[in-house]
């Protein structure tokens, strides 16, 4: 796999492409005329600083970026065959389905969540968790919540969020408590401690409204046994908290 970062580097990176591109920006910087200009070294340095700081971080994340769009394609794919062999599997065993009951679809969640509800059942779960890569994935959620409680007030709703520095992440659960569920559970596991410079994935929570009735039980039973197998610092500890009707 190729990686554009790396240390700044006088003479070469041992990264043809990172290479290639620093001799572009050192040229543009420093044309041969000018080579022998007695500033052409701060120059060319000016031209890595500028490559390494802009230009590789937009590269690299476009290239996760199809990665990741590669991935999610193939992972539907095999998804949707697995459910196509299990359904032939059934039929084979005389099972009979009952009309339409699996639906594997590639759009927008928070857009298509609206088409789904009420089910006709008037029984579902619905699982919501986005990258929150974009701020407003956290407003998103928020809304798409909202909207959803007007539609099917009894539905089951499971939100997982990165508990992070950002301000976002902070008031995430109080926002949410806001919304008009009558009940609520609210859980977070830290297994770490936040990084020196503020950045990093260091806990997870979860958020669910109309949760089941014995769930806060059970994690009062087994988050205890996480923050000891899983911690990595001795502050690692647990949030559970909750709203009953």
């Amino acid at each position: 796999m190729l990686t554009l970062g790396g240390r700044l580097a006088e003479d070469g990176t041992g990264d043809p492409l990172l290479d290639e591109l620093t001799a572009v920006f050192e040229g543009a910087a420093c044309p041969p005329a000018g080579a022998s200009f007695a500033g052409a070294p701060i120059l060319k340095r000016a031209a890595r600083l500028a490559l390494r700081a802009h230009v590789t971080p937009s590269i690299d994340t476009e290239v996760h970026k199809a990665l990741r769009d590669v991935a999610d394609d193939a992972a539907i794919t095999v998804f949707a065959e697995n459910v196509r062999k299990l359904e032939a599997h059934h039929a084979e065993q005389g099972e009979r389905a009952r009309g339409r009951r699996i639906l594997v679809e590639r759009a927008d969640g928070f857009h298509g969540l609206k088409t789904l509800l009420p089910p006709p059942s008037r029984r579902a779960l619905v699982l919501i968790d986005p990258p929150y890569e974009v701020k407003l994935d956290y407003k998103h959620v928020r809304d798409a919540l909202e909207e959803a409680l007007k539609r099917f007030p009894a539905g089951m709703y499971a939100v997982w969020y990165p508990v992070l520095q950002r301000m976002e992440s902070r008031q995430f659960a109080d926002r949410l408590k806001r919304l008009p569920a009558k009940e609520w559970l609210h859980v977070t596991l830290s297994v770490a401690g936040p990084r020196a410079d503020g950045n990093g994935l260091h806990s997870s929570g979860m958020f669910i409204l109309n949760p089941p009735y014995t769930l806060h039980d059970e994690l009062l039973a087994v988050l205890p046994y996480l923050v000891d197998v899983l911690g990595q610092y001795d502050d690692a500890n647990y949030l559970l908290e909750q709203k009953a009707a």
